[in-house]
């Protein structure tokens, strides 16, 4: 068990990647880094054509784009492009980008696309398996169809203030929310296969009740979610073996954990 001290609110920021260094073919050379576990080929400049050869190559499975790291084309390539080496696409600090061309990359299984303006449909993204995104109200999420696995967004500010506008994806694992605008856990039962949920920087979050539908959670965070007015529904959930509660002001009592026969990490 861990009692976590309450400390300053900072701002958080997305790191870029670690660079590892240049892959050469022949005049040509590409920036090796990596995204999470995401091997990533950095496009310089606006040279699409270095990038796809690392991953042709595999010493890459996933296309970078990023203002911060040198890419300095006006749009995203072409789904044309994107041959079938690319498993993946990062797109960061993309302001003044038109990141339309992503809603056709339809073989991807992992994408990851921040700060950027502009609408995008997302909806033909047939194999994706992984989404992280800065959401608005300009983003349109795949459907129900897609086999997604992980999706973490900053900013989800849904009109019916809980979770019930998402689609019902039936493979989703994995689901955390940054700085969003839910008040409620509402609709996240549909999400039975959840194993691991993390809600931080939420301040209008003040129900999570319905998170005791979701039995098969193994890992629990909430950060900074000062509103929560009682976590004992957390106290039915048997196969939860790591449950972070920080900085969600004060907890009345954590008798809740009593039941909790898997739990081997706690932190408040």
């Amino acid at each position: 068990v861990e009692r976590t001290t309450p400390k300053t609110t900072t701002r958080l920021t997305l790191q870029v990647s670690d660079m590892e260094g240049k892959a050469g073919y022949g005049d040509l050379q590409v920036m090796i880094g990596t995204y999470g576990e995401r091997r990533v080929a950095w496009v310089q400049g606006g040279d699409v054509a270095s990038a796809l050869a690392a991953c042709d190559d595999g010493v890459a499975d996933t296309l970078g784009f990023s203002t911060a790291a040198g890419f300095d084309a006006e749009a995203l390539p072409p789904a044309s492009m994107i041959g079938p080496s690319v498993r993946g696409v990062v797109a960061i600090y993309m302001h003044g980008v038109d990141v339309s061309a992503a809603s056709d990359y339809s073989e991807l299984e992992f994408l990851a696309l921040h700060d950027f303006s502009g609408r995008i449909d997302l909806s033909r993204l047939t194999s994706l398996e992984c989404l992280r995104l800065d959401w608005s109200k300009g983003v349109v999420l795949p459907g129900s169809q897609v086999p997604l696995r992980s999706l973490h967004m900053h900013g989800y500010k849904p009109v019916s203030r809980d979770l019930s506008d998402l689609p019902m994806w039936p493979n989703l694992e994995e689901l955390e929310l940054v700085k969003g605008g839910v008040e409620s856990l509402s609709g996240v039962s549909a999400f039975r296969g959840l194993k691991k949920i993390s809600l931080s920087y939420s301040p209008r979050l003040e129900s999570i009740e319905e998170i005791s539908a979701l039995t098969f959670l193994e890992e629990i965070e909430f950060d900074h979610c000062a509103r929560v007015a009682s976590f004992d529904a957390v106290g039915h959930l048997n196969e939860v073996s790591a449950l972070k509660i920080n900085h969600c002001g004060t907890i009345p009592s954590v008798d809740f954990v009593a039941g909790l026969s898997k739990l081997k990490h706690f932190s408040f």
